[in-house]
C-alpha cells in the first residue's frame, strides 16, 4: 500500500499547490510518521520523475530530479521526528522508462544504488539503504496516437526492462 504524497510533483504536474509548499512537506511528513506508526509495512511517500520524463529530462536528469525530492523528502521527515530508517521506508521512487531497453535498467540500477548511498550517508542502516521501493511507468513520450500495435511493442519492452531493471511493481499504458 503506497499513499503517494508527492507534493513537488504534484506542483510540477498541475502548476500549483493548494497550500505552500513548506506546509505541504508539513504535511507529507505528518503523514509518514501516522503511517510508518499505523501501518509500518505501507509507505506514505512517492518520489515521481514523471513530470521531469514527460517534459524531456534525459535519465540521467530523472534521477538527479529524484534524489534531489527523495534528500528533501527525508529531511522533512527527519524534521516531524522520523529517524532516517524509517523515513527511507516511507519513500517509494515511481520511475518512467522509456523504450531505450538497457538505458532503462542502468536508470533504475542506478537510482537504488544512489539511494542506498544517500541513506547510509545520512546515518541509516543498511537494511533501510536495501530497501528501496520502485514502481515503473511506461513513458507516454514513447506512445503514438496512430498505431497503437507499435505501441503494444513499446509497451513489452518497456515493462520488460523495469523487470530486468528491478522494479517492484509496474504499469503499463492501455492497448487502445
Amino acid at each position: 500500500c503506497t499513499f503517494n504524497a508527492d507534493p513537488p510533483g504534484a506542483l510540477m504536474s498541475g502548476g500549483q499547490l493548494n497550500v505552500p509548499l513548506d506546509v505541504a512537506l508539513g504535511q507529507m511528513a505528518d503523514l509518514a510518521a501516522w503511517t510508518a506508526a499505523h501501518y509500518p509495512q505501507a509507505a506514505a511517500v512517492r518520489v515521481s520523475t514523471a513530470a521531469y520524463h514527460h517534459a524531456g529530462a534525459t535519465s540521467t536528469q530523472d534521477l538527479a530530479f529524484a534524489m534531489a525530492t527523495a534528500v528533501e523528502y527525508l529531511r522533512a521527515m527527519s524534521r516531524a521526528g522520523l529517524d532516517v530508517n524509517t523515513a527511507a521506508r516511507q519513500i517509494v521512487f515511481g520511475v518512467s522508462v522509456g523504450c531505450q531497453f538497457f538505458q532503462a535498467i542502468a536508470k533504475l540500477r542506478a537510482l537504488r544504488k544512489m539511494w542506498a548511498k544517500i541513506v547510509t550517508a545520512s546515518g541509516g542502516n543498511e537494511v533501510a539503504a536495501r530497501s528501496t521501493r520502485v514502481h515503473v511507468r511506461t513513458s507516454r513520450r514513447v506512445l503514438t496516437r496512430r498505431d497503437p500495435w507499435v505501441n503494444l511493442l513499446r509497451n513489452t519492452v518497456c515493462c520488460f526492462a523495469g523487470a530486468i531493471g528491478g522494479a517492484d511493481s509496474i504499469t503499463t499504458a492501455p492497448l487502445d
